[in-house]
């Protein structure tokens, strides 16, 4: 019987405790497990109604590798994914990946990862593989929102590339979003692309940070709420943490809980939208999503020294929220892209999905990533 990944995170930690040396060891150098999961894609934008796909061969290749003592087996890995679509690495150095996903009558995709050190387990965005029964070419439309406002950008630039977070190489189209911040790509060949969204435009005040999004396209067929949210930049001590989802569940709620000023903790939520101190707001939640997709945005405007914890709830109760292919994205700062992305655990099962903390005197970040049944203390 196939183990989950916190199942393997448990025994792990128990063989070290005992001495036990060797593969299962928790603390080589490196992030140890990478979990995932393959489905059969279909029309729509909800990852709940997908069959799973057992048997699809998935490699890992370390690309952009530097001269760190490892081997062959370090940077280059299989497996198979399981009767219920999951698949997990073991034992993975920090670096930067390519998956390749495979299985006959099926076309071919890949997915690029980056895996840093800080993170025990970590979860790619689950895999949609195309049936080769969609021949030819066919068209994606979305919108591009404003994370904070919820309304659509128009202007923005997208750039398309080959390819589940494919941030560089051939750009094979280029066009703007347009009025309400709707797009369409027609006649493309069947298979997931990257969009690369800049803002370019000649307008005053703060732009939008570049960021990327994915894009599956099925030929003959037309699918819709292919959606991506954008940020402007921050200053230096905000952060913004942007949490977006697919049809399902309808509501999924976001959840701070930050260190006031004065001592004790306060909490925002939907029934709790801002906090403010001797008139300044120190946190909101900016933008409340009960419909589906998101974007659900909080931002802390002003930080106290203290730890904050951001979870999120699953307010629908069912579907399970771990079909929902929510991802989580934080900015910091100015930064060009978000210092963090988590994607929601694919193996596990609860309403409450503990994403991180954040330590506002250090400004370090330091992952959870664990649903469950309460919030991870």
């Amino acid at each position: 019987m196939r183990m989950s990944a916190d199942e393997i995170k448990v025994i792990k930690y128990a063989f070290d405790e005992v001495g036990i040396q060797g593969t299962t060891k928790a603390d080589i150098q490196g992030t140890n497990i990478l979990t995932g999961k393959v489905v059969v894609a279909d029309t729509d934008m909800t990852l709940g109604n997908n069959r799973a796909l057992p048997g699809a061969k998935i490699e890992l290749a370390r690309v952009g590798i530097i001269d760190d003592g490892s081997s062959r087996a370090d940077n280059y890995k299989i497996v198979f994914s399981e009767e219920d679509g999951v698949f997990s690495f073991i034992n993975i150095l920090p670096g930067n990946y390519k998956l390749t996903i495979s299985k006959t009558d099926y076309y071919t995709t890949t997915l690029y990862i980056t895996l840093t050190a800080v993170k025990l387990n970590n979860y790619c965005s689950t895999v949609e593989l195309i049936p080769t029964d969609y021949i030819g070419t066919g068209t994606a439309k979305g919108k591009i929102v404003d994370s904070v406002t919820g309304k659509g950008v128009e202007g923005l630039t997208l750039r398309i590339r080959k390819g589940i977070n494919a941030k560089t190489g051939t750009i094979l189209r280029t066009l703007n979003s347009g009025l309400n911040g709707e797009y369409s790509l027609d006649s493309l060949t069947s298979g997931h692309y990257c969009a690369e969204i800049t803002d370019r435009r000649d307008v005053e005040g703060k732009k939008y940070l570049m960021t990327y999004f994915n894009i599956k396209v099925l030929g003959g067929r037309v699918i819709i709420n292919q959606n991506a949210t954008v940020s402007t930049s921050l200053d230096a001590s905000q952060l913004r943490i942007v949490l977006d989802w697919g049809a399902l569940p309808r509501d999924l709620d976001s959840h701070l809980l930050g260190p006031a000023s004065s001592g004790g903790q306060y909490h925002i939520w939907y029934g709790n939208k801002s906090y403010f101190e001797e008139g300044v707001k120190i946190a909101d939640l900016d933008l409340d999503d009960m419909n589906g997709y998101g974007p659900e945005t909080t931002t802390i405007y002003e930080s106290s020294e203290g730890i904050y914890k951001f979870y999120v709830y699953n307010f629908s109760g069912t579907p399970a929220m771990s079909t929902s292919g929510a991802s989580v994205r934080v900015y910091t700062g100015n930064t060009n892209e978000p210092a963090y992305v988590f994607n929601i655990p694919v193996d596990t099962a609860g309403c409450y999905w503990t994403v991180f903390t954040y330590n506002a005197g250090t400004r370090k970040i330091t992952p959870v990533n664990v649903v469950g049944n309460a919030i991870v203390n």
